[in-house]
């Protein structure tokens, strides 16, 4: 049986020149490119926010919390259960 999943590939923070991405698409340039991005949920004193982490050689290379300047992209692929 196959299921979708759909996950981050991509994330970018800010826009134009001053902008900061990652993607875990091969052919990203090597300053860009993450094994993984991954989303979880932390509490503050103002609620929960998600934090998005990038994963490279199992090390995070990045941290950043959701904010009106994140764009993310995502990929649906069907996997075989």
């Amino acid at each position: 049986m196959k299921e979708r999943r759909t996950y981050v590939k991509a994330i970018r923070m800010g826009w134009g020149e001053g902008s900061v991405y990652f993607s875990t698409e091969p052919g990203t340039t090597p300053d860009e490119y993450v094994d993984e991005i991954c989303m979880t949920q932390e509490h503050t004193v103002m609620g929960w926010i998600y934090v998005f982490k990038g994963v490279k050689d199992g090390r995070t290379v990045f941290s950043m919390y959701n904010a009106t300047n994140v764009t993310l992209y995502y990929k649906t692929v069907e996997v075989e259960e």
